[in-house]
């Protein structure tokens, strides 16, 4: 049975202080996946902001994945379950979509503050990387 490993981090994988770390991880569990989810955000603060979204890409068996929510997390988290797990419901899909096959997902966090996202990925093992 094939693992996915899913990398929570709180910003972008370009620019990621443990980079290198996860592409020699890469290597060595090649040809398994490698999720790499950026810190999501929110519609209204990059509307606000006006950035540009950026979309999500592969190389070898990296899979950097962009997604949003609709609310900032910090703020939909305090909300009651219904309003929460509305707002991650893009989350939830996108994280299905690069799961798809079986298999065990092992789900590194690189933060506390993204240990709620694990309530929105099925079947997993959790490491926490501090």
């Amino acid at each position: 049975m094939k693992n996915t490993y899913i990398f929570l981090i709180t910003g972008e994988f370009e620019t990621f202080h443990r980079k290198p770390m996860i592409e020699e991880f890469a290597k060595y569990v090649y040809p398994q996946k490698l999720i790499i989810v950026n810190r999501p955000f929110d519609l209204i603060s990059y509307f606000v902001k006006n950035k540009k979204i950026k979309k999500s890409y592969s190389y070898k068996n990296i899979h950097v994945l962009n997604t949003h929510l609709i609310l900032h997390d910090q703020i939909s988290l305090k909300l009651n379950t219904i309003l929460k797990k509305i707002n991650f419901l893009k989350f939830k899909h996108d994280i299905k979509n690069m799961t798809k096959k079986k298999g065990n997902n092992i789900v590194w966090i690189m933060h506390p503050d993204l240990n709620d996202y694990l309530l929105f990925i099925d079947n997993k093992k959790i490491v926490y990387d501090c």
